[in-house]
């Protein structure tokens, strides 16, 4: 049986908690450095990768960093809690 029940969700009109917020920007920051990768990739054969773009791309992955390590504290900081009031 799934550790998550149909009380789990909540309904559309609810405030977004701060883990639903942090993994929603985890995910838009992970989907915008993997095309940025496509990109690069698909560039890379042919011409040479511009210093701009490497600048581009080591921020975007420190940044997709930064966000992954926000929604482990969440994530973990929710798990604590669950653990608390079981």
């Amino acid at each position: 049986m799934s550790a998550f029940s149909s009380s789990t969700f909540r309904p559309a009109s609810a405030q977004p908690s701060p883990v639903s917020s942090s993994l929603r920007a985890l995910r838009s920051q992970a989907a915008f450095v993997r095309s940025l990768l496509d990109e690069v990739e698909r560039l890379a054969p042919s011409s040479a990768i511009g210093e701009e773009l490497s600048e581009q791309i080591v921020d975007e992955i420190a940044q997709l960093g930064s966000r992954s390590l926000q929604a482990a504290a969440e994530l973990r900081r929710l798990v604590t809690l669950a653990a608390k009031c079981a």
